[in-house]
């Protein structure tokens, strides 16, 4: 486990967490990208087979009073050949507390720094556009309805 704060990250790694995953990733499939569909638990159980080939998985989790373990949400790097495509969702009580800017910078932190760092978001989630927009992801293209975004690392100088 990583701990930012008080949010701890957790690799997914078991059939019980996929199926956590899958059920905060359906609470928050309005706000996705690419495939809004529900998942259903066989659909998700067949996908997190081969998973670990293309992704890594993380849930996040707020420690409250030093013992209290709360499922807040989730993130995903695809691991593509060319570059890292982010994706992440929060459950929607999370949303708005700055719980998604510790998501998105321990996601772009455990990216290859070798290859760009990419993400989608849609152009109608300003909050989320800010929250790249503050970890130094840059619009590198559009559609009508996405932004498409790169992370910007700092110089070395």
């Amino acid at each position: 486990m990583t701990e930012y704060g008080s949010i701890v990250f957790k690799k997914v790694t078991t059939d019980v967490e996929a199926e956590m995953l899958r059920r905060i990733r359906n609470e928050c499939r309005l706000f996705m990208t690419r495939s809004i569909d529900f998942i259903t638990p066989e659909q998700q159980l067949e996908w997190f087979k081969t998973a670990s080939e293309k992704y890594d998985l993380y849930l996040a989790y707020q420690i409250t009073h030093g013992a209290i373990i709360i499922n807040v949400g989730y993130g995903l790097i695809h691991k593509n050949d060319d570059a890292s495509l982010l994706t992440g969702g929060l459950l929607p009580s999370y949303r708005g507390l700055g719980i998604g800017q510790v998501l998105f910078k321990f996601l772009t932190d455990n990216c290859s720094k070798s290859k760009p760092v990419r993400l989608e978001v849609l152009k109608t989630n300003t909050k989320a556009f800010i929250v790249y927009i503050k970890l130094g992801f840059e619009v590198i293209g559009e559609t009508d309805r996405l932004y498409f975004m790169e992370h910007k690392y700092d110089s070395p100088i």
